[in-house]
């Protein structure tokens, strides 16, 4: 359940710096993209080292840093 509400607040984060430019097709991809690459960022790069040094029990810099940063480069 949490894994949903940090998939679907991640969607959001993505797509907000393209809201007014893209479709809802557009809206999706840039969604399921944003999503997708901090649940990886999250399971894979958790132990290295930037993210090490961070105590982050809950993974807001994943679900925010991350889906932000993708958002800002689609």
């Amino acid at each position: 359940m949490v894994g949903a509400i940090n998939g679907m607040i991640c969607g959001l984060v993505a797509i907000t710096p393209a809201a007014g430019y893209v479709d809802g097709y557009g809206a999706i991809i840039v969604g399921l993209l944003g999503s997708a690459i901090p649940w990886l960022t999250m399971n894979k790069l958790a132990g290295r080292w930037p993210f090490r040094k961070v105590d982050d029990t809950l993974g807001v810099i994943h679900t925010h840093y991350m889906a932000g940063a993708v958002g800002g480069l689609l």
